[in-house]
């Protein structure tokens, strides 16, 4: 089973999903928490 590195407790980015993704690989997290409390913006 691999290994998650999680991140920070909100997405890094609402720009886009995809966005989001690559700030958290580069930082070298494989998991963040999903922040639903203000809006559902994806």
């Amino acid at each position: 089973m691999g290994e998650l590195d999680f991140g920070p407790a909100r997405v890094p980015s609402r720009e886009s999903p995809e966005q989001a993704i690559e700030l958290l690989q580069e930082r070298g997290f494989t998991a963040c928490e999903i922040d639903f409390e203000g809006k559902f913006w994806m």
